[in-house]
């Protein structure tokens, strides 16, 4: 038999109803207020076309970032000084 919730995963035993997924969701609405369960999925999972939107310029601006770094670590390899250039670290005595 298949769950009567879902109809997609087969039943936890014969004479039980739902999918070992769906009882424990059925557990949870049990357990806690339905509207509050309501709440939580709507605010966690669904998004308005604000949020859409606000998360569409964030990766465009990480995109852009990303590149801006790539462009700017390419000209300090150019930029940097040969490593026989500088300074040793060992301590000059004095005389």
């Amino acid at each position: 038999m298949y769950c009567s919730f879902c109809n997609e995963y087969p039943t936890e035993a014969f004479f039980k109803s739902y999918c070992i997924s769906c009882a424990n969701l059925r557990r949870m609405l049990v357990l806690y207020d339905s509207s509050k369960c309501i709440d939580i999925l709507n605010r966690i999972l669904l998004r308005t076309d604000t949020q859409i939107s606000n998360k569409i310029q964030i990766e465009l601006k990480r995109n852009m970032v990303s590149e801006i770094n790539k462009i700017s670590d390419d000209n300090k390899e150019y930029d940097r000084p040969p490593a026989t250039a500088t300074r040793s670290k060992s301590k000059v005595e004095k005389c």
